[in-house]
């Protein structure tokens, strides 16, 4: 669902005088993006899910603080950014698994349910050869569609370390996906030895 800004604007406005209707239809824009981003970070979508709703309760309770309605989606983001950070330091967690990735909002549409297997599991493996802060910028960026200014303000860097940390992910990401497809192929033309006992 596509709604303008100005629309959303309103239903901030809206939500912030009490109307639950509005809140909810903003639930509804951005449930599926906090979600994605969620789960991309965390890489398991039960604790996605779970961290979503939490984040969407924050939101409605705290809405009233926020003195910019233009600049919800930025300030939804960073509720969820700071709800992983709490998560992580709740278990004491540094290194993340990647075995649950939500990859539809990263990967293209593919051509059958083999071949996108095959995809998702490269873009998985893949992402998990990037840094934290760099695979964040790059979520934010694909999944979100923020801009550098706006990434900065959720994460918390600077604008040209965004930018930086972008285009390195961009650039690790092709590189470290081009390694493991070549390593995909070559396991695939493998000869399979069947051993057979006489």
């Amino acid at each position: 669902m596509v709604v303008p800004e100005r629309e959303t604007d309103l239903l901030v406005t809206n939500a912030q005088a009490g109307n639950s209707e509005d809140f909810a239809m903003l639930v509804q824009l951005y449930e599926r993006k906090i979600y994605g981003y969620l789960s991309g970070l965390l890489g398991d979508r039960d604790e996605a899910l779970d961290l979503a709703q939490q984040v969407f309760i924050k939101a409605w309770l705290k809405l009233k603080t926020l003195n910019d309605v233009s600049r919800f989606q930025t300030w939804l983001y960073a509720i969820a950014r700071n709800a992983v950070y709490d998560y992580w330091r709740a278990r004491k967690e540094t290194c993340q698994s990647w075995e649950h990735l939500e990859i539809n909002n990263i990967c293209a549409e593919l051509p059958g349910p083999e071949e996108w297997t095959v995809e998702a599991d490269l873009v998985r493996l893949t992402l998990a050869e990037l840094s934290p802060k760099a695979r964040q910028c790059l979520l934010l960026r694909v999944i979100g569609g923020f801009s550098h200014q706006e990434i900065a303000d959720i994460v918390g860097l600077g604008e040209t370390s965004v930018g930086t940390y972008i285009s390195t992910a961009r650039r690790q990401f092709r590189v470290a996906y081009s390694h493991l497809q070549n390593e995909t192929l070559e396991q695939e033309s493998e000869p399979a030895y069947v051993c057979i006992k006489a």
